[in-house]
């Protein structure tokens, strides 16, 4: 995954701003204040959404309706304990909610940096709460801010069409999130300093692995230590990883039931294998 490296200056240093596309991309930030009030974490948010999105990847794969069927029981299950939460505030409840939202409009503020432009809540004059950036070069975060930097939930969009969606600490896009490419593809799972970092899974719809899955570690943007390929075609692989390629011991699982063990080496069989056939037949292959 290539990150984009994102340059924040200094608040003191931040002047006039451009409000090209301020007018139609207003935050919703009542939406927001209801969604806190209803205390639902952001884990189980992304639970939903990762859910909705491996169920429609089983659709688009044309897997078994029974499988299909119990993900969307899963997510509406989830839906209905959130909803249930929400039918269960009482009337002083909903009032407090309301109170604090009016107050929440009245602090939203616009400010004009060298750079861009914000609009959102600000605590000695830094932006501290929630708000919107919108960058003169069209990048745009919307999202938790505290101190002048990103930290909490937030949403940050790309100029080139790529969007990451999850945790940030401290300016840093780090904690569980999901990054969507414009090429269709997208990353779920663990992130430090912009790079996708930890355990993860990588979903490929587009190019020639469209249909593929990673599932395992990544270390830098790329898969590096334990994990399983999915191969569109049935096949599968797990076992070591380097630089995105297979590299160490690993075992190799053909669709037809045949499976072969032995050492990859920069994403290529190395040395002696040991096959071992549906069929129960055992052969030995050299690399």
């Amino acid at each position: 995954m290539e990150s984009q490296a994102i340059y924040l200056q200094n608040e003191s240093n931040d002047y006039p701003p451009n409000q090209s596309n301020y007018q139609q991309n207003q935050p919703n930030y009542s939406q927001n204040q209801n969604q806190n009030n209803l205390n639902i974490p952001y884990n189980k948010l992304l639970d939903i959404k990762n859910g909705i999105l491996n169920t429609m990847d089983d659709v688009n794969a044309n897997r078994d309706k029974q499988r299909i069927l119990y993900g969307l029981h899963s997510i509406l299950n989830q839906i209905n304990d959130i909803e249930s939460k929400r039918d269960g505030e009482n009337i002083d409840n909903r009032d407090n909610r309301e109170n604090a939202e009016n107050g929440d409009k009245n602090n939203i503020k616009i400010k004009e940096y060298e750079n861009g432009t914000y609009e959102g809540e600000l605590k000695n004059d830094l932006r501290d709460g929630k708000g919107k950036m919108t960058w003169k070069d069209g990048d745009v975060y919307e999202g938790d801010w505290k101190n002048g930097k990103f930290d909490g939930y937030g949403k940050y969009y790309y100029s080139n069409g790529d969007r990451y969606e999850g945790e940030f600490k401290n300016d840093n896009c780090e904690g569980r999130g999901i990054y969507y490419y414009q090429s269709g593809d997208r990353y779920e799972g663990d992130f430090k300093n912009w790079k996708s970092d930890g355990k993860g899974v990588y979903y490929y719809n587009s190019g020639d692995s469209a249909g593929d899955k990673y599932d395992g570690e990544f270390k830098d943007d790329v898969s590096n230590g334990k994990g399983i390929y999915y191969f569109k075609s049935g096949d599968r692989y797990e076992g070591d990883f380097k630089d995105d390629k297979k590299d160490g011991k690993g075992i190799y699982y053909y669709r037809n039931g045949d499976r072969e063990m032995g050492d990859y080496l920069n994403g290529k069989p190395f040395g002696k294998h040991i096959k071992v056939c549906a069929d129960g037949n055992v052969v030995t292959v050299k690399y």
